[in-house]
C-alpha cells in the first residue's frame, strides 16, 4: 500500500523531505506498477513515472526526472557544462572532460591530499552507483545515470573516458510518459528548504566522519605508544641483566676474568648511559599514556544523506 511505499522511499532516500514526499505521493492519487521491457518495474502516479528499477537489479529503485524535479537532493549531482546537455539529452553518455571541475583542482589535490575524482564528484563512489546530471547554470537534473567506474578506478586511469552511463534523460521514452513539463528557472521553496537540510546533514555527517578518523588516529597512537613502552621495558630488563652480570664480575675481581669478561666490564659506562636514556623515554611515554583519551565523537544529529540510489535487497 501507499503507506508502506512511503516508508520504503524514506528508507531508500533519507534526504527526501516530508513536504516533497507529500507532493510525490499525495493520499488521493493512486500508485500504479507496470513492467517495462528495458526498465524493469515502473511505479507511476497516474501518468507520471516516479521510480523505476533496472532489469539487472530489480531491488534498486531509480528516481525519474519528474521525481528529481521535486527532490533533486536525493541523488549525488554531477555538474556539467551547459553545452554538454544537448548531446546527453540525445542519449550520449557523459565523459569526464564534460564534468565541471574547480580551476585550482591540482592545488586542491595537493592541499587536501584527496584524489581528484573525489574532489570533482563530491566524494567516493562505486561503479554503477546512481547519480543525476545537472547543468552548471540550472538547479534541475536533466539526466540520470550510473558511474561507469569507481572513484578509485577513475583516479587511477586519469580524467578521461566515460564518467556516467546515462540511463534516463529529458525527451526519452520514459519522460514522454509524463506531461513533459519542464521545471522553472528558479527552484521551488520546498526544494530550497530540503537542500538546506540536506547540506546541514551532509556537513554534520562530514564533521562526524572527521572526528571519527581523528579518534581512530588517536587510538592508533595509543597502541603504538604502548607497544613502544613494552619494547623499552624489554630493553631495560636486558640492560639490567647485563649490569648485574658486570656487578658479579667486579665482585669476583678482574684477575678472575677472561678476555670476554673484561670486555663486558668495559661496556659498563655505556650500558648505564643506555639504561638512563631508556628510563627517560619510558617515563615520557608513561606520562603521555596517563593523559585523558579524546572523547568519542557524538553521532550526527541528523541522518547523513545518501548520494546513491538505494537498494532494499528485494
Amino acid at each position: 500500500d501507499k503507506r508502506k511505499f512511503r516508508q520504503r522511499i524514506r528508507g531508500l532516500f533519507p534526504a527526501i523531505g516530508e513536504q516533497q514526499l507529500d507532493e510525490l505521493l499525495p493520499k488521493a492519487a493512486p500508485l500504479m506498477t507496470q513492467s517495462l521491457p528495458k526498465r524493469g518495474e515502473l511505479i507511476s502516479r497516474g501518468p507520471t513515472p516516479l521510480f523505476f528499477s533496472l532489469p539487472s537489479d530489480s531491488g534498486t529503485l531509480v528516481p525519474s526526472l519528474y521525481t528529481l524535479h521535486v527532490a533533486p537532493q536525493i541523488l549525488r549531482p554531477v555538474v556539467t557544462y551547459s553545452g554538454v546537455s544537448a548531446p546527453i539529452s540525445g542519449g550520449a553518455d557523459l565523459f569526464v572532460p564534460g564534468v565541471v571541475r574547480p580551476g585550482d583542482l591540482a592545488e586542491q589535490v595537493t592541499a587536501t591530499r584527496r584524489p581528484w575524482a573525489e574532489l570533482v564528484f563530491q566524494g567516493k563512489f562505486e561503479q554503477n552507483e546512481i547519480c543525476c546530471i545537472v547543468a552548471e547554470d540550472s538547479w534541475a537534473p536533466f539526466a540520470v545515470g550510473c558511474f561507469h567506474r569507481s572513484s578509485r578506478d577513475m583516479t587511477d586511469t586519469g580524467p578521461t573516458g566515460v564518467a556516467v552511463e546515462v540511463i534516463h534523460h529529458l525527451h526519452d521514452a520514459l519522460w514522454k510518459l509524463g506531461d513533459e513539463r519542464l521545471p522553472g528557472a528558479e527552484a521551488p521553496d520546498s526544494v530550497l528548504a530540503a537542500q538546506r537540510q540536506h547540506e546541514e546533514s551532509a556537513a554534520a555527517a562530514a564533521t562526524h566522519e572527521r572526528e571519527r578518523e581523528l579518534q581512530k588516529a588517536a587510538e592508533a597512537l595509543v597502541r603504538e605508544r604502548r607497544a613502544r613502552m613494552q619494547d623499552i621495558a624489554k630493553q631495560v630488563r636486558k640492560v639490567e641483566k647485563a649490569l648485574r652480570h658486570i656487578d658479579e664480575l667486579k665482585a669476583a675481581g678482574k684477575k678472575q676474568c677472561n678476555k670476554d669478561q673484561l670486555a663486558k666490564l668495559q661496556r659498563e659506562p655505556a650500558l648505564r648511559e643506555e639504561l638512563q636514556d631508556l628510563g627517560q623515554q619510558l617515563e615520557r611515554l608513561e606520562l603521555e599514556d596517563k593523559a585523558p583519551p579524546p572523547a568519542p565523537p557524538a553521532a550526527p544529529s541528523t541522518h547523513p544523506p545518501p548520494l546513491t540510489a538505494g537498494s532494499d535487497g528485494d
